[in-house]
């Protein structure tokens, strides 16, 4: 039996991105109330914050009567992953970051349906709670959220335990209506 191993060079390289030409809609619809959305992921090493990363989607929040526009946004680098099968050696890339995918629609009464798609991933030095080294690992955190909020409410929509470390992850959103 053959061993396959991937290997993950240092030199990582830096990518921004946002939805292609062709994934925008031609226009923007006519009617709709821009909306201002910040999510903050935020990991905990116990009690201890260990990192806080902030993003800003905006919107224009769709009339209850309109179809919403889906808006992404991505933020992250490229990883090459190395894997010899057979002393074939390829290279694959991954990408690791953050990606928020979502639309916004006004439910009446000042509230608004936020429909969201977020996904964290980003490479970990693989030592668990054991003490047990198995070498760099691709961690991944997604969720689905549907929530609605007012003109400034936040809430914490996701809160998630890794089984391997035990650090915590939470999701914080805040809305805004631009004025």
């Amino acid at each position: 039996m053959r061993l396959t191993r991937i290997v993950i060079p240092i030199g990582l390289l830096m990518m921004a991105s946002a939805a292609t030409a062709q994934d925008r809609p031609s226009s923007l619809p006519a009617s709709g109330t821009p909306v201002k959305l910040q999510v903050v992921m935020t990991r905990y090493e116990g009690e201890k914050k260990a990192s806080s990363m902030p993003y800003t989607v905006l919107f224009n929040a769709a009339e209850p009567n309109e179809k919403p526009v889906a808006k992404t946004i991505m933020m992250g680098v490229q990883v090459p992953l190395q894997t010899i099968v057979r002393d074939a050696p390829t290279v694959a890339f991954k990408d690791v970051g953050a990606r928020i995918s979502g639309t916004a629609t006004s439910v009446g009464g000042g509230r608004y349906r936020l429909i969201l798609d977020i996904e964290q991933s980003f490479v970990a030095d693989g030592q668990g709670r054991s003490g047990i080294t198995v070498g760099p690992v691709l961690r991944t955190f997604r969720d689905s959220i549907d929530v609605v909020l007012r003109d400034g409410q936040t809430t914490q929509s996701s809160s998630a335990t890794d089984p391997v470390t035990g650090e915590v992850l939470k999701i914080d959103l805040t809305l805004a209506v631009v004025k």
